[in-house]
């Protein structure tokens, strides 16, 4: 085969009736649809790596990354779906492939390439747990729930100490790279349920598109995510190859010991294809039920702290944990993320329950995959997961709803301009009829492009981390005294960065909180000094080491999520300056800290 025919595939058989000069029109019609869907997706990652030094010195703007960013690179988003869809359209697979992975790198790579440091505050408080497994060659059972659970952790020191990478640069190139891996798993998934190759790589490009969460950074649930996809797919291959079972429990097994959630989300779904005998051999289901709750049990202890392990309050367990009032900015982006997954949840449902009814003879994979997409709901009987189990409800479901839907829009994209060409009598109403549903099916996924994307970086400012405040915040796990609190007005400062923070932990399990978790803080304005004299006051008289981080990600991170009126932390930074317990440590164009002097004790 030539290159182009490589790109566009094996070409569809000539139906009943077909002329040569039809079947050479259906030929010609594929290489231009796959010339024009790998045009469009160069143009698009073109434009996406020369806009790159825009994204990275963007100012600030309320309503997140895609209002600051040149319009170009929010054209090359929607460019994403459009050599998608065009390369479906023609059956040419291997634009398919290009088109599908320049989009996840035109979503993804401003999260490498757009920042000095990993995104998000809480990605470092991973760091310190590989920190110690590299220092010490064990784990501190008992400090945190992260050492009874350190499975990526203990991966990612030994990739550190094999390659000599450090974590913050795996943490930074992180997330482009899982999305790469995800995608190309539910691809795989997609094939061991039987999807076509088209409809799968329609799946992928759906579980890519969707996947607005923001749960792809550095950290253990990504990576059990993605084991858990290998693991489905090999529960879906089992019924052909039951030794893909066996494959898939040695996988689990690695997941049960990276994270406290998902394995429990899989052995709903292994207990379900049991039952539709989806699986084989069917009693496998145990020994996934023995492994996670042997596991547990021996980490009982750690997880008893969080409180009871059922709540049954569904309501509850379903409320996020998104502090204060909210910002305009948030409100968007917001529902941009509840558009999408409303529109995904209730797509998925009705084409399901079709499906179910009207197609008997693949009625058992239907269930099967409706396992896979709603599955997840039942862990809001659980938890709520530290408020969320929500999210986690919309991460899970992700793979099967994309599942679901791929060969409904691959019929769809492949109905209209593109589509195969049939004898001139078949043209008519049906053709242009097709041409709708191809035009609705582009409109849908580039729609949702847009709105997957303001949900993920409308919180763009708010969780860019600088420089300094990750240098600060290490150099004081480094050197200070392990009894001190490390005090923050709100999140917006790395933690937990260095194996000796669990010096501090061992302590004072909360010595990072901040103190929007104190009662009362949480909206104070700050206009009177009350609260910070009362604080200081008390840590006084307790003869307790102190600092206090104040950052720019901190102010921007309060105005985003309305957790103080504007202008607070400024007021309460001035009151510090003023208050003469509290010495200016260090300034920077991004970053103050405050140390506490306490008195000698002679």
């Amino acid at each position: 085969m030539t290159t182009m025919d490589s790109l566009v595939g094996a070409p569809p058989a000539i139906e009943r009736g077909e002329q040569p000069l039809v079947y050479a029109r259906t030929v010609q019609r594929q290489r231009l649809g796959s010339a024009s869907s790998l045009t469009i997706s160069l143009v698009a990652l073109g434009i996406t790596l020369v806009t790159m030094p825009d994204l990275h010195d963007a100012a600030y703007h309320p309503y997140g990354l895609l209002a600051a960013a040149p319009l170009a690179y929010v054209i090359a988003i929607v460019l994403g779906p459009l050599a998608f869809a065009a390369a479906i359209a023609a059956h040419a697979r291997g634009a398919a492939w290009v088109a599908l992975g320049s989009s996840v790198l035109v979503m993804r790579l401003p999260l490498a390439l757009a920042t000095d440091l990993p995104l998000y505050s809480w990605t470092y408080k991973h760091f310190g747990v590989v920190d110690y497994i590299q220092t010490f060659g064990t784990v501190a059972h008992g400090v945190d729930i992260y050492h009874s659970w350190p499975g990526v952790f203990a991966g990612v020191a030994w990739i550190n100490d094999l390659t000599g990478v450090e974590t913050v640069d795996v943490a930074h190139w992180f997330t482009p790279l899982f999305q790469v891996a995800l995608t190309g798993a539910i691809y795989v998934c997609a094939r061991c349920f039987g999807l076509s190759r088209e409809a799968s790589l329609v799946a992928a490009f759906v579980g890519h598109l969707v996947n607005w969460v923001a749960q792809d950074y550095f950290s253990p649930q990504a990576v059990a995510l993605l084991l858990g996809v290998a693991v489905l797919a090999l529960l879906g291959r089992s019924r052909r190859s039951p030794a893909a079972s066996w494959i898939a429990l040695a996988i689990f097994a690695a997941i049960t010991v990276s994270h406290q959630l998902t394995p429990y989300w899989l052995v709903a779904i292994v207990a379900a294809f049991a039952v539709l005998r989806w699986v084989r051999p069917r009693w496998i289901v145990v020994l996934f039920v023995a492994v996670v709750v042997g596991y547990l049990a021996l980490n009982y202890d750690i997880v008893a702290r969080y409180g009871s392990l059922l709540q049954f309050d569904v309501l509850s367990n379903a409320n996020t944990n998104v502090e204060g009032a909210g910002s305009p900015g948030h409100a968007l982006s917001s529902l941009a993320g509840r558009a999408t997954t409303a529109a995904l949840w209730v797509g998925t449902a009705a084409v399901w329950i079709v499906s179910v009814i009207r197609q008997k003879r693949t009625r058992r994979r239907m269930l099967a995959l409706g396992a896979l997409a709603f599955a997840s709901f039942a862990l809001l009987a659980g938890q709520s997961y530290g408020g969320e189990a929500i999210f986690r409800v919309m991460l899970y479901s992700i793979v099967g709803c994309a599942l679901i839907l791929a060969p409904l829009l691959t019929r769809a994209l492949q109905s209209g301009i593109g589509g195969r060409v049939r004898a001139r009598r078949r043209l008519g109403p049906s053709r242009r009829f097709g041409w709708i549903a191809q035009t609705a099916a582009v409109i849908a996924l580039s729609v949702t492009a847009l709105a997957s994307a303001e949900a993920n970086f409308g919180g763009w400012f708010a969780n860019r981390v600088s420089k300094d405040s990750y240098v600060g915040a290490t150099e004081i796990l480094l050197t200070a005294d392990p009894h001190t609190l490390m005090i923050g007005l709100a999140p917006g400062a790395p933690g937990r960065t260095v194996a000796r923070y669990t010096e501090f932990a061992t302590i004072n399990g909360a010595f990072d909180y901040g103190v929007n978790n104190w009662y009362g803080w949480l909206g104070y304005d700050f206009r009177s000094d009350e609260k910070v004299t009362k604080m200081t006051d008390d840590l006084v008289a307790a003869d307790q080491p102190a600092v206090v981080f104040i950052t720019d990600q901190m102010k921007i991170y309060s105005d985003y999520y309305g957790m103080f009126p504007p202008g607070s932390i400024d007021r309460y930074e001035e009151q510090l300056r003023e208050n003469p317990h509290w010495r200016l440590a260090e300034e920077t164009p991004t970053l103050t800290f405050f140390e506490l002097e306490l008195g000698d004790d002679d």
